[in-house]
């Protein structure tokens, strides 16, 4: 029985169509004798009996509010042998359902052809579930229990329903096995996680469940080099497409836990770039114009994750445009330090590698962008360090504006650096460098020194006190 309806959802209605999964609806409904097998005479009889019930579909049965005649007693759907559609030339009878059971059929006539169908996809995805569930209960063998699932996410795959209740069900069945299967072998749940990756590319956006699921597995899952294979594809879609990162902060929190496991994988210490290098494409001109903004939405909301507190948060537009205005989500998935930074500063320093990207980077970091704990934070800072050095390599100077203030008494990068800053990473060494690079760049040195000089006085100040030469030279006091 199990099996049978299985094979039968490989033979249902050809159709490009989706269809939501239904729960209750009016319908038509009959019931036929055992001895009354064919069907064109039963619907031909004029004496047929017709009842018409408010009927409601569970996870177990169907049953109907008036509760008189063929309902009045709930059908439970595990005494269900088949489950079909009619086929007759009548017109009168071409949107019934019939249900077969030991002892006859019964027969659900909808208004329309499509009601019928989302009732026979809807009933299908019910019994199928309650099967597998019933076949899970009854074995521990994990290769029975690798084989269940896997068909059980087939099986959601090929439904030609289109609605967010079948992923819960199916990722809940999955995850409370999963929880309660101690000896399930790594290469099993591979298997497991390898089915589930293509419902990635199928569902626009992916359910909380399923982007719940899949960060679990690449955070602390036993097979978390095999799940970023296997996302691979999918987070690329995410990424490439146009994403409102705001509302759906669970795609951007799976997106994040994807990169650290992708950036942690002691096998392969190239994944990381192949990955940055492979969203951004061989051209010079990345292709995708929604890459790198949701990189960096990405990017910001792993540092918050990381660094953030309630008194540290700033009131910041590229913070709010980027990660929307739900702080929830992002302090509630705090990671460690260390960790946030050593993957994901590398990968903003990967993106600084690609010249197209560079200018719609700086805009975005010009305000400061981060926490007051992470500019703090050594390896943090560091990272930076190099992003803004290749900002003021730059030879627009669009890009090379963004380490100067936004607006009169607005902090910014220069200052960040400057040796009298408490956030200076290497007592002025990098200052130095930059200021070097930004002066052998100007157009109009004599401007760019005024600049400087309103900006990070107290810092040539001491410089010069220091006696370094080329900050003498310069002449600012």
């Amino acid at each position: 029985q199990h099996y049978f309806i299985q094979s039968n959802l490989s033979m249902s209605i050809e159709s490009t169509s989706k269809f939501s999964l239904v729960s209750s609806g009016e319908l038509q409904v009959s019931h036929v004798s055992p001895h009354k097998r064919v069907i064109g005479k039963v619907f031909g009889s004029i004496n047929r009996r017709w009842e018409k019930h408010t009927v409601l579909l569970t996870d177990t049965q169907i049953y109907s509010q008036e509760k008189y005649g063929i309902f009045s007693m709930p059908i439970y759907l595990d005494l269900i042998q088949h489950i079909d559609v009619v086929s007759t030339w009548e017109p009168a009878i071409n949107s019934a359902v019939q249900l077969k059971f030991t002892d006859g059929i019964i027969f659900l006539q909808a208004n329309s052809p499509y009601e019928r169908d989302r009732w026979f996809h809807s009933l299908l995805w019910k019994y199928s579930i309650l099967n597998h569930k019933k076949a899970l209960k009854m074995t521990s063998c994990p290769e029975i229990i690798a084989k269940e699932l896997k068909s059980l996410v087939n099986i959601a795959l090929k439904s030609q329903l289109h609605d967010p209740q079948v992923w819960t069900d199916c990722l809940v069945l999955i995850s409370n096995q999963l929880n309660h299967t101690n000896s399930l072998p790594p290469n099993a749940l591979e298997e497991i996680i390898e089915a589930l990756g293509p419902a990635l590319g199928q569902l626009n956006p992916p359910t909380p469940e399923l982007c719940d699921f899949f960060s679990r597995y690449c955070r602390d899952g036993p097979c978390a080099a095999a799940a970023v294979v296997v996302f691979a594809p999918g987070v690329h879609c995410i990424l490439k497409h146009n994403v409102d990162f705001g509302k759906y902060t669970y795609i951007r929190t799976f997106a994040r836990d994807f990169i650290i496991a992708l950036a942690s994988q002691d096998s392969c210490k190239e994944s990381l770039p192949c990955f940055v290098h492979t969203m951004h494409s061989p051209s010079a001109r990345c292709p995708h114009p929604r890459v790198l903004p949701n990189l960096m939405a990405v990017f910001l909301a792993a540092i918050w994750s990381a660094f953030d507190t309630k008194c540290s948060y700033r009131r910041n537009s590229s913070v709010n445009l980027l990660l929307g205005s739900n702080r929830t989500e992002i302090s509630n998935n705090k990671l460690p330090k260390e960790k946030v930074t050593s993957c994901f500063m590398k990968m903003i320093e990967l993106c600084a590698t690609h010249e197209d990207w560079v200018k719609e980077m700086a805009p975005l970091l010009h305000p400061i962008p981060f926490p007051e704990e992470a500019l703090k934070f050594p390896s943090f800072v560091m990272g930076m360090v190099n992003v803004l050095k290749r900002f003021a390599n730059d030879s627009r100077p669009e890009v090379r504006e963004c380490l100067f203030p936004m607006r009169e008494g607005k902090e910014c990068w220069i200052q960040l650096i400057a040796p009298d800053h408490n956030c200076c990473p290497d007592n002025g060494q990098t200052f130095c460098e930059i200021v070097r690079t930004l002066l052998d760049r100007a157009t109009v040195r004599r401007k760019l020194v005024r600049q400087l000089a309103h900006s990070t006085l107290d810092a040539f100040r001491l410089m010069v006190i220091r006696g370094d030469e080329f900050f003498v030279r310069v002449g600012l006091i």
